[in-house]
């Protein structure tokens, strides 16, 4: 059984994080994360967790190299590391296995694999991995049947879903953060290949094939690899033909995100908000303004908890400010305005302490 395990996720990347939490948490695993291979050696330093994903390729420290190093200490003798690479080269396994890791997952994650492979390691005969990877789909099954397909250029959008543990809210996400973080890529290899650096275009393009795969969208998730195969060779110049058909499909999926979500945004005005008050005398204040900070701190720390955590104490907040203004900080959450929802934080505790008195819209 896997629920209640303790699992260390370590990966860099933010949308391929989302994603493979999403399904941790679907099975009921515990989990904590780490962006690269030092950050995971600091917190083993003070925790064992049961099993370690370990992607391969990442910055500061890759996971060949922590995964060395953790192997030195005999306290670490027990502890099952699983490697997650975008690479299916020949060799890459035998690589994962000499540096001390003891499995192999290979991105985009399959959840049926991604659940053998942790039964296999922590689990035991008394649930199957097929039924902990079906317990998203069942969650999140009557809400799909009520929504409007989304049709996205270049995306297969059925195949994104089913990778984000069919949670349409998390997807949609992760397609504004995939804009976010790759809308200005192609200058950006440009400009790194004129200053002689190829490392940082062929990290940029390993990341766009292994998130693009991850939201369904697999024609760009190809053209990305042959243009990482061109730069692994060390040369500045990609064929023309492999460059130009790479710019094409990324300008495409991020055209049709653009055109289905990036919209002006209307009708807000959060400059005025009161507390309300006939429910005020039912909410612990002090406890609301402890669980605010606590939330505002996790913005940056770990966002999916941070959401949790606001999730629960929702009812709460919606006696004593404005639903508006709840609304706002959820939607600056939703876009990943992270500066932006914790001035909303701020906002709402001045409120709740008293120390904002002004009109209601």
């Amino acid at each position: 059984m896997l629920e209640g395990k303790k699992v260390l996720l370590v990966e860099d990347d933010e949308i391929n994080r989302e994603i493979i939490l999403e399904w941790l948490h679907s099975a009921g695993l515990e989990t904590d994360y780490a962006v690269n291979g030092k950050k995971a050696l600091d917190y083993l330093a003070d925790n064992l967790p049961d099993v370690v994903l370990m992607d391969i390729q990442m910055p500061e420290m890759d996971g060949l190299e922590a995964t060395r190093q953790l192997r030195q200490e005999s306290r670490f003798n027990e502890l099952p590391v699983i490697a997650m690479t975008a690479q299916t080269l020949k060799g890459d396994r035998e690589k994962c296995l000499a540096a001390g890791m003891d499995d192999y997952i290979v991105k985009s994650i399959d959840p049926d694999k991604l659940f053998s492979t942790l039964a296999k390691w922590i689990g035991t005969t008394t649930v199957s991995p097929e039924a902990a990877s079906l317990t998203a789909l069942d969650n999140h099954a009557a809400q799909l049947d009520n929504e409007k397909q989304l049709e996205l250029p270049g995306i297969d959008v059925e195949l994104g879903l089913f990778r984000a543990s069919h949670n349409r809210k998390l997807y949609e996400k992760l397609l504004k953060t995939f804009v976010r973080d790759f809308a200005g890529a192609e200058a950006g290899i440009v400009h790194c290949l004129s200053g002689n650096d190829i490392e940082t275009p062929r990290r940029t393009v390993h990341s766009i094939k292994g998130v693009a795969a991850n939201l369904g969208a697999e024609p760009l998730s190809a053209a990305a690899a042959s243009v990482e195969t061109s730069l692994s060779l060390q040369v500045k110049t990609v064929p023309e033909d492999t460059w130009n058909h790479f710019c094409r499909q990324l300008n495409q999926v991020i055209s049709g995100i653009n055109a289905c979500f990036l919209v002006e945004k209307s009708g807000k005005d959060i400059d005025k908000q009161s507390p309300k008050g006939e429910d005020d005398n039912r909410v612990d204040k002090a406890v609301l303004l402890e669980q605010l900070s606590r939330i505002e701190t996790l913005l940056d720390d770990d966002l999916h908890v941070a959401c949790r955590k606001l999730e629960s104490v929702g009812s709460d907040l919606k006696k004593v400010v404005d639903d508006n203004l709840c609304q706002h900080l959820m939607d600056h959450i939703d876009d990943f305005e992270l500066d932006e929802a914790a001035e909303i934080i701020k906002m709402i505790s001045q409120v709740l302490r008293g120390g904002m008195k002004i009109d209601d819209v």
